[in-house]
């Protein structure tokens, strides 16, 4: 019976250190800073997340981690003449001496082919102490037609 009330607390465990939207969790164990913030971009079919097709999705992963006593401001946006976006925003959980929230944007490029760039994004302590951001991130976008010729 104890076996059986273990388990939901372990398979938690496991979900948060190995991420439950397959992208490994950013941090071993709670970096020593106060604010961090690091971003993984990885394309839909499996791609490595710098070249994709027109409308094909790109999954950008944010991970924040702050002290929990530190109240911040982040609000990841992308231009929408660029993507088509959504978010999704996971709960906070626990991480040592602060709290982690992972954000997921599907981005589906809107213009092509060519060069389109994701923004670095950006997390702000609410008392200006600190701030930290991603690097902006080269997306190449080729034609839905590119490889089959020109042809429908």
């Amino acid at each position: 019976m104890r076996q059986a009330r273990l388990l939901p607390l372990v398979l938690g465990v496991l979900l948060t250190a190995c991420g439950k939207d397959g992208v490994p969790r950013p941090w071993p164990q709670a970096p020593a800073v106060a604010l961090d913030l690091k971003m993984h971009v990885a394309a839909g079919d499996g791609g490595d997340g710098e070249h994709v097709e027109l409308l094909q999705p790109v999954t950008v992963t944010l991970d924040l981690f702050r002290r929990r006593d530190l109240e911040v401001e982040f609000a990841p946006t992308v231009d929408a003449a660029d993507f088509l976006a959504t978010t999704a925003v996971q709960p906070e959980v626990e991480l040592g001496s602060g709290r982690w929230q992972r954000t997921v944007l599907t981005l589906r490029p809107l213009r092509g082919p060519g060069e389109l760039e994701i923004p670095a994004f950006v997390a702000k302590a609410t008392d200006g102490t600190v701030e930290v951001r991603t690097e902006a991130h080269r997306l190449v976008v080729a034609s839905v037609l590119a490889g089959h010729g020109g042809e429908l």
